[in-house]
């Protein structure tokens, strides 16, 4: 999960690719979101959602699904 193109070792769209001064500060976002997903559990998500999630929501979860095709 790279958060920009350039970071991604296989994709060279960038003609400043790896003479950025930016790229640095997006490789350490990167480290920074991934700890957050490997610390996080879904137990501590489902968590996070009943303390905030309206008891009665307006909307039909069925309204969420996209038709496939």
């Amino acid at each position: 999960m790279f958060p920009m193109f350039c970071l991604d070792p296989t994709d060279h769209t960038c003609l400043q690719d790896g003479g950025c001064g930016l790229q640095e500060l997006w490789a350490d976002v990167r480290v920074a979101v991934r700890g957050v997903f490997e610390r996080v559990t879904l137990a501590e998500l489902a968590e996070r959602h009943l303390r905030v999630a309206v008891p009665n929501p307006t909307w039909d979860p069925q309204e969420l699904i996209r038709p496939r095709g």
